[in-house]
């Protein structure tokens, strides 16, 4: 799982998880905070915190932090849609709207420049 999407997931589970100083800022319920997501921030906190600084610097961005920060809120956006609206936005997709296709690729985890002809 990518950092954004690992960090996306936190944020759905009402985890903020932030860059101060030189560490991390991680806040939410003791519920979700278990052993194993606690392991998991420790074991990738120089990752998490170094995707965390780029978010904030546009500067030292690099494409694939800013795609997967895309995706990621793209997912939290996602998650919030009625199935109604889900499919909708799968319809357009289907129908050859290159940004529906863009979004649902995203979302999905594919290469978004897979568009349809």
């Amino acid at each position: 799982m990518t950092v954004a999407a690992f960090l996306a997931d936190l944020r759905v589970r009402g985890v903020d998880v932030g860059a101060e100083g030189g560490g991390l800022r991680v806040e939410g319920p003791d519920d979700v905070l278990n052993e194993n997501v606690l392991a998991q921030l420790k074991a990738r906190k120089a990752e998490i915190f170094r995707h965390l600084q780029a978010l904030r610097d546009p500067a030292h961005a690099t494409p694939s932090v800013e795609r997967d920060h895309t995706a990621a809120r793209l997912r939290e956006l996602y998650a919030g849609l009625t199935a109604q609206e889900q499919e909708r936005l799968a319809a357009e997709a289907d129908t050859g709207d290159p940004l529906a296709h863009r979004v649902l690729a995203l979302i999905e985890g594919r290469a978004p420049e897979a568009t349809p002809a």
